[in-house]
């Protein structure tokens, strides 16, 4: 998918319309995959990249950016609210 129409689409046509879908910067490339229960789940090295890439942001403001702007905001979102998932190089 490389839109959030697209990736509304996908959850839509599987019966997870609440799935919340991060639109602001999107991350459409940083999706990794769905939960059995539709929540969509996000790489955070590929968030990064994102931000790095897309808003010439450097690794270390990327992941400030997602950390304050994110990260915080996912109880906010309710029970369909995206997860984000850390690879072993950020444990």
């Amino acid at each position: 998918m490389e839109t959030v129409e697209e990736l509304k689409e996908y959850l839509t046509d599987r019966g997870y319309e609440d799935t919340v879908v991060l639109k602001s910067p999107d991350y459409v490339d940083a999706v990794v995959g769905v939960t059995t229960d539709g929540q969509v789940v996000y790489e955070w090295s590929k968030m990064v990249e994102h931000l790095v890439s897309k808003d010439g942001m450097s690794p270390e403001e990327a992941e400030e950016f997602i950390s304050y702007n994110t990260v915080r905001a996912l109880p906010y979102m309710g029970d369909k609210h995206p997860v984000i998932m850390f690879g072993e190089d950020m444990l």
